[in-house]
């Protein structure tokens, strides 16, 4: 629950996985009011850029939970 940030730098679309990874960071501890995700877009592969895209809908699925923001760098 200590955790405020949560680096996703892996394939993989399952939505059930992409919640739960979501879920542990957002365990509740006092104090704590948001958890940072870093999500990494490739655009290199197109497995992985189908499986981004996944993800992103899995993020979005739930918008009174997540507020999701998308920054290029």
């Amino acid at each position: 629950p200590a955790i405020d940030a949560l680096i996703y730098a892996r394939g993989g679309k399952a939505q059930h996985r992409v919640v739960q990874a979501l879920g542990r960071g957002m365990r509740p501890l006092p104090g704590k009011t948001n958890l940072e995700v870093v999500d990494f877009y490739d655009t290199h592969s197109k497995t992985l850029f189908r499986h981004a895209k996944e993800r992103l809908e899995a993020y979005q699925s739930d918008e009174k939970a997540y507020h999701v923001s998308i920054e290029e760098i």
